[in-house]
C-alpha cells in the first residue's frame, strides 16, 4: 500500500499586531516599482514537469514492419533552442490527434523542461506513489552537425501533470493561511514563468530563471552594456518576480545589472586580464592559476569546429597534451595542423583548456561565448567601477523600470491567456518618515541626526580607548624614487595628525617616537614564506615591546598579507598568557595612505579620514564612541518605544559568509555578535566564529542554518554574565529580553530559522538559566533582508541642505502597508540615505516574537539600532548587531584561509574542523572576544 506525500506544513509566524492610535512620524508619497496582477484566470493550469528528451538509436532496420528493439538512448546534452522545438513539434503532434475543446495555450520555463498548459494530455499526479504515468511521442527535430543542416528523430516523454491552484495566492493575500507551503510555492513558480514565458520565447532576448521562476531578461548586442575592464563588461536588463502582498499578487519590475565576461578570445582575455604581451612563451603558474579561477564552467566556442565546451580545467601545452589515434601517437598541436589545415596554431607554447569530458582544445582557438556571468568576486577596482557606473539616479532608474514594464506588457498575450494581466502603473502609497534619531556623547552631550548623519566632530567619545604606546608599519614605498627620509617624514606628518585628533576625542594617546616607525619594505617577487617570517617576526616584536595597537600600511601586490595579519593577530595572541592583551592590527591600503592622505588635497581629506580611522580604532581598542540617547522623542506611548532602551535587552545578530566562487576558503564562516547596554558607557559585546561543517561530497560549503549555534550563544550569555554581574556571590545577572536578528536567508529559508537554530537557542537558554535558577527571558527573532529588488522613491521631491531635489526615501522612511507580506508583521525601513544610486530599504520579518513588539516599537528599535556603527558617523543599511555580524563573519574568513594554509597536513573533513573551531572558539587574548576586533 503507498503512502501519499506529505504537504509541508506553512510556517507559523506571528500575526501583524492591530495599531491602536495614530502611526508615528509623518506621511509621504510614495511610488514603487511594483505592478498589481488581477487574477482572472478560472480555468486549471496544468503543470509538467521533468519533460525528457531523448535521441534514441534503433539495433539496425526496421524489417518486415517490425521494430526491432533499440539500444538504450544515447546521453545527450541538448541545447535550450532544441529542446524547445522537440517539446512544440510533439505538442503539435499529440493536438492533431487529440480534438477536444481545451484551450491549445501552454508555455514553457527558461530550460524547456518545465511546461505549463491549459490542457490535459495525462491524468493527474496527486503525489502518491504507483499514480504517475508517462507518454511518450515520437517527433523530429532541425539540427546542425559540422555545419550541415540535418533533422534528427526524438522520443519526448511527458510525465503526469499535477494541477495549479491559483486560488491560494488569493487566500494568501486575503490573509488566509495557505494548506501547504508547498502548494503556495508552487503557484507562485507557475506565475513567474508564465508572465515571463513569452518574452523568453521572443527573439532577441535572453533570460536567466532561478528554481524559483523569477527571472532575468537581457537584451541582445552592446547596447546596454558598459566597460568595467579586465575582460569584464555590466549589462543592464530587467527582473521579474511575482510577491504576494496585502493588496495582492504583484509584478515586482527591478532594474538589474550584471557583470559578463566580453565575448572575446581567451588570447585578448590574457593581454586585458594579466597583461600577457609575448604568446610564444609559456604562461607562469600564477597566471595559469589565475586563469583557472576565471574560466572555471565558462563556456567556450572552438573557432576552428564552432563545437562549446564547458571549461573545467587549464591543462598542458599543445605540444606537451597527446593522444592516441588510430594507434598512432600525436600532439594536440599536430592533430589540428593535420585535422584542420586552415587553422595552423601560432602559439603553441599556450595551454589547452579542458573540458567536463577530459577533451583538450587549444586556448588561442577559444572565444568565450556571450552572456556569461563572472563567477569569481570582483576586484577592489572592478567593484569600483561596477557599482560607479550601475548606480541610477532615483529619477532616472524609475525611468527605466516604467520602460520595462512596457517592454513586458507588449509580449504579454500568452499569460492574458492564461489570465493573468499585468496592471501598467506601478503602485503608489502612502509611507512614513519617522523623526530622527537622538546620541550621546562625553559629557552627557546629545548628537541629533540630520539627513540620515550626526556632526561629531567636536564630540568626544563616551568612552575613549587607552593608546598609551603605537606603531606605524609600512610594508611598501609610495614610489620607487622615494628616499628613506621622504617616508619618515610623510608617515611623521600623519602620526602628528593621528596623535593630535586622537586627543581631540578623548584618547590617552602617548606621543609617538622615533622608534614608532618601522619600516618594512615587501617587494612583488619576495617569496611568500620569507614574507611571512619576516610579518611574525615584526608581529612578535610588538607584541613583545608592549604595543598596543598597530596601523601597517599594506602593498597592492600579495593579497593574502591581509589575511595572515588577521591570523598572526588571533594565534600569537592565543599563546600568550590569558593576563596579557595582544597587540591589535589595523590595515591601510596604500593607496589610501599615501594618495589620499598625503595627496594635494591634504588639509581637507586627511582630518577627515583620520577621523574616520579613530571611530574603529577606538572600539578596536575596547572604546565605545556614542550610544542611544536613552529618551527618544517618539510620537507613540513612551513606555512602548523605550522598551528596548532599558537594562536587560540583549540582541543577538547571527549570519554567514560563503565561499565566492574562485575563493581560497572552503568552509562556510558563521558569526553570532552579541550587544547590551546600548545607552550606556557601559555599552559591551561578545563575538562568536565558527567553521561550518561542508556537505558531503562538495568542495566547498554552501550552509547556512548555524550548527554551532547553540554554543556560541552560551559563550555570549557566559559573556554577559561576566561583565555585567558583581564581584559578590549570587550576583549573576541575566538578560530579560533577548532579540535575535538573522541576516542572509530568504523567505523560503524561515522555516529552517525556526525548526533548526531558534529551538538551538531556546535549550541553550533554558540550560544556563536553570542552572542560576533564574526566570527565563522573553525570546524575539527578527529576519533581516536586505537583498531583494523593491525600490521605492518620493513621488515630490525632498531638498538636500544645497537646495537639490532628492527623489530618494529619506532616512527613517517606513513602509508597513499594501506592499508588505499580508501573513506577519512585516515592513520595509530605511534608516540610511543613498550615497549614490536609488535607495534600498530593507525587509524586516519577525518571525518569533515573545516580547510582544508593537508596529510600532519594532520599527523604532530597528531604526534605532542602525545608528551605533562603529565605522562612520551615519545611519547605515541595516541594523549595527547586523552589520557586526557581517563584518566578524567576514574577518573569521580571512582567519580561516590563513589557518588552512599554515596547516597543510592530511587531516579527515571532521580533524579539520574540530581542531579549527577550537582555534577560533580561543582566539586572541581573554578579552579579544569581547572587542570589535574586525571593524
Amino acid at each position: 500500500m503507498t503512502k501519499k506525500k506529505k504537504p509541508q506544513q506553512a510556517l507559523a509566524v506571528p500575526a501583524k499586531p492591530i495599531r491602536v492610535g495614530r502611526a508615528p512620524g509623518t506621511p509621504v508619497e510614495l511610488v514603487t516599482n511594483l505592478y498589481r496582477i488581477p487574477l482572472e484566470n478560472r480555468r486549471q493550469i496544468f503543470c509538467y514537469t521533468n519533460i525528457q528528451i531523448e535521441f534514441p538509436v534503433a539495433d539496425g532496420q526496421l524489417a518486415g514492419g517490425e521494430r526491432v528493439q533499440r539500444r538504450p538512448v544515447v546521453p545527450r546534452k541538448i541545447p535550450k533552442d532544441l529542446c524547445r522545438q522537440a517539446v512544440n513539434n510533439a505538442v503539435a503532434a499529440w493536438m492533431a490527434n487529440n480534438d477536444n475543446n481545451d484551450p491549445k495555450v501552454y508555455i514553457f520555463d527558461a530550460n524547456s523542461s518545465t511546461m505549463y498548459a491549459l490542457f490535459k494530455m495525462l491524468e493527474l499526479h496527486n503525489g502518491s506513489l504507483g499514480t504517475r504515468s508517462d507518454l511518450e511521442i515520437r517527433t523530429n527535430i532541425k539540427t546542425t552537425r559540422n555545419a550541415i543542416a540535418t533533422r534528427e528523430n526524438v522520443l519526448v516523454k511527458f510525465h503526469s501533470p499535477s494541477l495549479v491552484n491559483v486560488r491560494d495566492l488569493i487566500d494568501y493575500c486575503a490573509g488566509k493561511p495557505p494548506r501547504a507551503n508547498d502548494q503556495a510555492e508552487q503557484a507562485l513558480k507557475a506565475l513567474n514563468i508564465i508572465l515571463t514565458g513569452e518574452i523568453l520565447q521572443a527573439p532577441g532576448f535572453l533570460g536567466m530563471q532561478t528554481k524559483y521562476g523569477s527571472c532575468s531578461v537581457f537584451q541582445d548586442g552592446t547596447k546596454n552594456q558598459f566597460p568595467i575592464g579586465g575582460g569584464i563588461v555590466g549589462e543592464r536588463g530587467f527582473n521579474v518576480s511575482v510577491r504576494l502582498t496585502e493588496t495582492g499578487p504583484v509584478a515586482n519590475i527591478a532594474n538589474t545589472v550584471v557583470a559578463f565576461h566580453e565575448p572575446i578570445k581567451i588570447t585578448e582575455l590574457l593581454q586585458k586580464r594579466f597583461g600577457v604581451q609575448d604568446f610564444s612563451r609559456e604562461l607562469s603558474p600564477q597566471i595559469i592559476d589565475g586563469l583557472k579561477k576565471e574560466l572555471r564552467m565558462i563556456q567556450v566556442k572552438a573557432i576552428h569546429s564552432s563545437i562549446k565546451y564547458r571549461i573545467h580545467d587549464i591543462g598542458k601545452s599543445a605540444l606537451e597534451e597527446k593522444f592516441d589515434l588510430g594507434g598512432e601517437t600525436l600532439s594536440v598541436s599536430n592533430y589540428i595542423n593535420q585535422r584542420y589545415p586552415n587553422y595552423e596554431l601560432l602559439f603553441p607554447n599556450l595551454p589547452c583548456v579542458i573540458d567536463n569530458k577530459g577533451r583538450r582544445i587549444p586556448l588561442e582557438l577559444c572565444r568565450i561565448v556571450d552572456k556569461q556571468k563572472v563567477n569569481r568576486k570582483l576586484t577592489g577596482q572592478e567593484t569600483r567601477e561596477f557599482i560607479q557606473r550601475a548606480a541610477l539616479k532615483p529619477e532616472t532608474h524609475f525611468a527605466a523600470v516604467e520602460q520595462n514594464a512596457e517592454l513586458l506588457c507588449k509580449h504579454d498575450q500568452q499569460s492574458q491567456d492564461f489570465g493573468f494581466k499585468v496592471d501598467k502603473n506601478p503602485i503608489e502609497l502612502t509611507g512614513r518618515e519617522l523623526p530622527p534619531i537622538k546620541l550621546l556623547a562625553a559629557k552627557d552631550r546629545t548628537l541629533l541626526t540630520e539627513g540620515g548623519g550626526y556632526k561629531c566632530f567636536q564630540a568626544q567619545f563616551i568612552k575613549p580607548a587607552q593608546l598609551k604606546k603605537w606603531a606605524l608599519v609600512v610594508l611598501v614605498r609610495r614610489n620607487e624614487r622615494q628616499t628613506p627620509n621622504e617616508i619618515k617624514r610623510d608617515c611623521y606628518r600623519f602620526a602628528r595628525l593621528y596623535c593630535n585628533s586622537a586627543r581631540s576625542k578623548g584618547i590617552t594617546c602617548a606621543e609617538f617616537a622615533e622608534n614608532d616607525l618601522r619600516c618594512l619594505p615587501i617587494n612583488m617577487n619576495d617569496q611568500d614564506m620569507v614574507v611571512k617570517k619576516k610579518l611574525r617576526d615584526e608581529y612578535c616584536f610588538l607584541n613583545n615591546s608592549g604595543y598596543s595597537h598597530a596601523i601597517v600600511v599594506l602593498p597592492k601586490y600579495k593579497d593574502w598579507i591581509y589575511s595572515y595579519l588577521q591570523y598572526l593577530e588571533v594565534d600569537v595572541g592565543n599563546r600568550l598568557d590569558k593576563t596579557r592583551t595582544c597587540t591589535r592590527l589595523s590595515c591601510l591600503k596604500a593607496d589610501n595612505f599615501w594618495n589620499k592622505m598625503l595627496g594635494r588635497d591634504e588639509q581637507k581629506e586627511m582630518p577627515m579620514f583620520v577621523s574616520n580611522l579613530l571611530l574603529k580604532h577606538n572600539t578596536k581598542l575596547g572604546g565605545i564612541n556614542y550610544v542611544l540617547y536613552d529618551e527618544q522623542k517618539f510620537s507613540i506611548d513612551p513606555k512602548d518605544f523605550q522598551n528596548f532602551l532599558a537594562d536587560g535587552y540583549l540582541f543577538v545578530s547571527i549570519d554567514v559568509c560563503h565561499p565566492a566562487p574562485g575563493d581560497r576558503l572552503e568552509q562556510s564562516v558563521a558569526a553570532a555578535v552579541g550587544m547590551w547596554n546600548i545607552t550606556s558607557s557601559k555599552m559591551s559585546f561578545c563575538t562568536q566564529v565558527r567553521a561550518q561543517r561542508k556537505e558531503r561530497g562538495k568542495e566547498k560549503s554552501t550552509v547556512e542554518e548555524v550548527k554551532e549555534i547553540g554554543i556560541m550563544f552560551k559563550e555570549i550569555l557566559e559573556s554577559y554574565i561576566k561583565q555585567t554581574s558583581g564581584p559578590a556571590k549570587g550576583a549573576q545577572k541575566l538578560p530579560s529580553h533577548i532579540v535575535v536578528l538573522r541576516d542572509g536567508v530568504s523567505r523560503g529559508q524561515f522555516e529552517m530559522v525556526n525548526s533548526f537554530e531558534l529551538p538551538k537557542i531556546k535549550a541553550c537558554i533554558k540550560d544556563v538559566y536553570d542552572k542560576l535558577k533564574i526566570k527565563a527571558p522573553l525570546l524575539t527573532c527578527l529576519i533581516i533582508q536586505k537583498r531583494h529588488k523593491v525600490r521605492a522613491k518620493r513621488k515630490k521631491p525632498a531638498k538636500d541642505r544645497k537646495g537639490r531635489e532628492d527623489y530618494n526615501i529619506q532616512p527613517g522612511t517606513v513602509i508597513d502597508n499594501e506592499i508588505v507580506d499580508p501573513a506577519s508583521l512585516n515592513f520595509y525601513l530605511a534608516p540610511h540615505k543613498a550615497i549614490q544610486g536609488t535607495s534600498r530599504a530593507p525587509h524586516v520579518y519577525m518571525i518569533y516574537d515573545e516580547i510582544k513588539f508593537s508596529q510600532d516599537s519594532a520599527q523604532a528599535m530597528i531604526f534605532a539600532l542602525s545608528y551605533l556603527s562603529p565605522r562612520c558617523n551615519k545611519g547605515t543599511s541595516i541594523p549595527t548587531p547586523v552589520n557586526l555580524a557581517d563584518l566578524a563573519a567576514e574577518r573569521g574568513k580571512h582567519i580561516v584561509v590563513a589557518w588552512n594554509g599554515e596547516n597543510p597536513q592530511v587531516m579527515t573533513a571532521e580533524e579539520r574542523l574540530k581542531k579549527l573551531n577550537t582555534f577560533l572558539s580561543t582566539m586572541g587574548d581573554a578579552n579579544y572576544q569581547n572587542t570589535l576586533y574586525y571593524v
